[in-house]
């Protein structure tokens, strides 16, 4: 268009081309901006991030300070039991094959935490042998264990990994292990009421893998070994 600018065009003329031009270059960072937009927004996400999303008062509350001592070491206990359930044999469990697992991935740790969250780790998988939570799955049908999966809705894929699916009395029951630490009935609630949000993602994921079978969701509560 500027090379169709001549010293023979009337100043209307070359004040139109240079009106063009400028409108030419806005749609250009219109588009551009929608564009930079869409790649930024990323079409992937997690069920966890969906429940962080839904607590973000608390979120926002809490993401000018670092973590405390006590939430790293929450967090690293839940991996590690997590991670020793996953790999033993659940139905024939003892505490001593647990704690064999268990040491083979305490390397997992970091050393500052790693005593402390291994003595609490032995305490959980030691109440979990004989816990309302063995004897549920001892005489049920394991079918999987650490199932990705990933939904597709609003636009979005939403991924998550289920601990424990499995088999019993003619039902499939979806199980996610919690290690939340509690004592009151007030706070056990909480936990149950802190992941209802998991639970749909879970049973909607589920019902595609099983659409004609009963399907249950339980949370295993590995603090005090209960199934709720």
């Amino acid at each position: 268009l500027l090379e169709e600018i001549t010293p023979y065009q009337t100043s209307e003329e070359i004040n139109n081309i240079k009106n063009l031009l400028e409108e030419i270059k806005e749609k250009e960072k219109q588009r551009e901006d929608l564009f930079n937009k869409a790649i930024s927004e990323s079409r992937f996400t997690s069920v966890s991030q969906i429940m962080k999303e839904e607590h973000k008062e608390e979120e926002e509350i809490k993401k000018d300070f670092s973590k405390t001592k006590e939430e790293n070491l929450g967090i690293y206990i839940g991996v590690l039991v997590h991670g020793v359930l996953e790999k033993v044999d659940i139905q024939n469990y003892s505490f001593e094959q647990a704690k064999m697992t268990l040491n083979s991935l305490e390397s997992t740790i970091p050393d500052i935490y790693r005593e402390a969250v291994i003595k609490k780790a032995q305490d959980i998988l030691q109440k979990f042998e004989n816990s309302a939570i063995h004897n549920e799955l001892k005489d049920s049908q394991i079918l999987y264990k650490e199932l990705p999966f990933t939904l597709y809705e609003n636009g979005k894929f939403i991924e998550g990994r289920i601990d424990l699916i499995y088999k019993k009395n003619d039902k499939i029951v979806v199980m996610d292990y919690k290690t939340n630490k509690y004592q009151t009935e007030e706070e056990k609630q909480k936990i149950i009421q802190a992941y209802e949000k998991q639970k749909e993602y879970y049973l909607k994921a589920v019902r595609k893998i099983f659409p004609e079978e009963k399907i249950d969701f339980k949370l295993g509560l590995l603090w005090k070994g209960e199934i709720v």
